[in-house]
């Protein structure tokens, strides 16, 4: 009797565990897929097929590398419909100068199609756009780099621009990640790599030919900034340091601004007391380069302002002598 009821246990047990186990097995099978498959489900075909299917895909960490060879061109109407038409619907200004107006667009549209520009008519015009690699970055975003060679009078450049796109072929956001631009006085060198959806660090370094300023050698500015993918797809500034005073400074209110350029050791200042005033020059009164400051004086007021900026020369605090602080961000571009 007591061997029957134990059997009967037994067989409980079992009946149980069966009963769990299809029911584990019905959670399973209501499990969402994988981020991956869910984002390779809602890409839209078109867009997959004849825009996405060309990049090939690269691991993480990527350095980015601005040279590439007219074998990755990408074709005239992709470049039009992917790239400039989806920069100017996301209200994105990156490619303002190729696609901002109807002239330009014409001038553009006969770069791509000729890879030739008219010089004399002092426009811009895209020579070449190349395919570059696609970054797993985010689970609900693509990521592309792009490469595109422009013209512009005498020069060389080349860029490369990181393109987050929404699985419908939507531009969402555009991150300058690489630039090769020579010009009479100056050049700016741009590279990056690219880590971690956290952890895309763009390094800028800006040459003024010290020829050009009667200077026996180069005068360099250096930055460093390091950008997030957000959840929105967008590229936030993390962090950012800068070795020069150079740059344009909003303030925390948007209604003042500062723009500063230094070339060597000559530092100029102009300042616009509300957001649509004009700048006026400032009078440099004293440069401490040691404690981050500059002591300058508005032309007819006879009033000074002290910039303390911070240690990366990213912010600083506008005082007068009054006392009166107010905080300023350097723009980016």
């Amino acid at each position: 009797m007591m061997r029957y009821f134990y059997l009967l246990i037994c067989l409980g047990l079992g009946w149980m565990l069966t009963g769990c186990q299809t029911e584990a097995s019905q959670k399973m099978v209501k499990t969402p897929p994988a981020p991956k498959a869910r984002l390779a489900a809602q890409v839209d075909p078109e867009f997959a097929e004849k825009f996405l299917a060309h990049f090939k895909k690269a691991e993480l960490p990527f350095s980015i590398d601005t040279s590439y060879t007219l074998a990755d061109t990408i074709p005239a109407d992709l470049v039009i419909r992917y790239v400039l038409e989806a920069a100017g619907a996301a209200q994105l200004d990156y490619f303002k100068d190729y696609w901002g107006d109807e002239e330009s667009r014409q001038m553009t549209r006969q770069g791509l199609k000729d890879r030739f520009i008219d010089v004399s008519k002092n426009a811009f015009a895209v020579l070449n756009f190349g395919f570059g690699p696609r970054l797993s970055l985010h689970p609900d975003y693509i990521s592309l780099v792009v490469h595109f060679i422009p013209t512009f009078m005498e020069g060389r450049y080349r860029y490369s621009v990181l393109l987050n796109y929404q699985p419908n072929g939507q531009l969402v956001d555009i991150l300058p990640i690489g630039q090769i631009s020579d010009y009479v006085d100056m050049a700016e060198w741009v590279s990056a790599q690219i880590k971690a959806r956290d952890e895309i660090v763009v390094n800028t370094q800006l040459i003024h030919y010290g020829e050009m300023y009667n200077q026996a050698s180069d005068y360099t500015e250096e930055a460093r900034q390091v950008f997030a993918l957000n959840a929105q797809g967008i590229f936030r500034l993390d962090t950012a340091q800068y070795s020069a005073f150079s740059g344009t400074f909003v303030a925390e209110t948007q209604d003042q601004r500062f723009t500063v350029a230094q070339v060597f050791d000559e530092i100029r200042v102009h300042y616009a007391p509300r957001a649509e005033a004009p700048e006026e020059e400032l009078k440099i009164l004293k440069v401490l380069a040691d404690e981050n400051m500059l002591i300058a004086e508005r032309p007819g007021h006879k009033t000074a302002l002290t910039l303390h900026y911070d240690a990366h020369k990213a912010t600083f605090v506008c005082q007068n002598e009054k006392g009166e602080k107010i905080a300023f961000r350097r723009q980016q571009n």
